[in-house]
């Protein structure tokens, strides 16, 4: 887990993890010349639970770099990710390495996830229809996978020509070298507030992750994309949207910028409907617009249980010839949940 100015949700994250139904492992937290007080209640939990290892870094190592660097000393094969401000339900761990154990051949497993607020709440509903199709992100968040350190490793870990979705791309790497499954049942909990990473990344990052998305898409290699200019086309939508939505649920306006409404691509049109909705709904009435989105959710979630049972397996991959299948070996229990 690294740690960069978390303050105020270390201790519900910390302890979601030391309260693992399975407690063998080592929590390795770097905390990544955090400003606000975070380093002294990491070393404060460290004297407590002797199963922490604490690093200290006293020049910031960024996203790709702290990532990188929990996971090189990590000593386990098995690594589980964890983010500072997020929850993690008592039996992930233990579900995950099931099924990592069930398919040797998988190079990485993750769960799907609910949003919280601040305050815990639960803002967001899970959301089993993005397992049914496909999309330009992951339906899991980075905080919830488990993977084989090893294959991590042999990937080339996190590249920081992809910093602000270093973890897209590593999933990408990854889904080369074994099938990435994924727990349809909300394991873990995503913390919407005014700082998180995901609302705060720069535009020009954003778009340039849809244009090597695209490249993918088409069965090419975006390599050469990492280190060219930056975008010269219009504003895409998909970025604009990515960045609007995670401040809707974070209870703020989603702040459009002027560069897409007075010059930004309208393709894909679907996209573009959506940055729309939430650009001019969002700032009239956010709260409203969070009802109805979650309503929305709720909804498909109902429509795609029909056929993904609750805390049934699929698996995905990052580019469009997937095909999600239930594993009907590793179905959830039928004890009436």
């Amino acid at each position: 887990m690294p740690v960069r100015n978390a303050a105020p949700f270390l201790d519900a994250s910390i302890a979601s993890i030391l309260g693992q139904t399975m407690a063998d492992f080592e929590f390795v937290v770097l905390d990544d010349a955090s400003t606000d007080g975070s380093r002294d209640l990491l070393r404060a939990w460290a004297r407590r639970d002797a199963r922490i290892r604490l690093i200290e870094s006293d020049a910031p190592l960024g996203l790709a770099g702290s990532s990188n660097r929990v996971m090189r000393e990590a000593h386990g094969s098995i690594c589980a990710r964890m983010d500072s401000d997020d929850v993690s339900e008592p039996d992930r761990f233990a579900r995950q390495w099931e099924v990592l154990e069930a398919h040797p051949g998988a190079s990485a497993v993750a769960t799907l996830w609910r949003g919280i607020d601040p305050q815990g709440r639960v803002i967001r509903p899970s959301d089993r229809w993005r397992l049914l199709r496909h999309a330009t992100s992951a339906p899991f968040p980075h905080g919830s996978v488990m993977f084989r350190r090893h294959w991590g490793l042999s990937a080339g870990g996190y590249r920081e020509t992809c910093t602000n979705w270093e973890d897209f791309d590593f999933f990408v790497r990854m889904a080369r070298l074994g099938p990435i499954y994924v727990i349809a049942k909300p394991l873990y909990a995503y913390r919407f507030h005014a700082t998180t990473t995901t609302a705060m990344r720069p535009l020009a990052s954003v778009e340039r992750m849809y244009r090597c998305v695209d490249r993918l898409q088409g069965g090419e290699d975006y390599g050469a994309i990492l280190d060219g200019p930056a975008p010269a086309q219009p504003t895409d939508p998909r970025a604009v949207r990515s960045l609007a939505a995670p401040r809707i649920w974070a209870g703020e306006r989603p702040r459009i910028p002027a560069a897409w409404w007075l010059r930004g691509s309208w393709r894909p049109i679907s996209a573009a409907l959506y940055a729309l909705v939430l650009g001019t709904w969002g700032e009239i009435s956010p709260k409203s617009l969070r009802w109805a989105l979650g309503a929305v959710i709720t909804s498909r979630d109902c429509i795609a249980a029909l056929r993904i049972p609750e805390g049934g397996v699929v698996r995905w991959t990052p580019v469009p010839e997937r095909v999600s299948r239930v594993s009907p070996a590793l179905a959830p229990e039928t004890s009436g949940k």
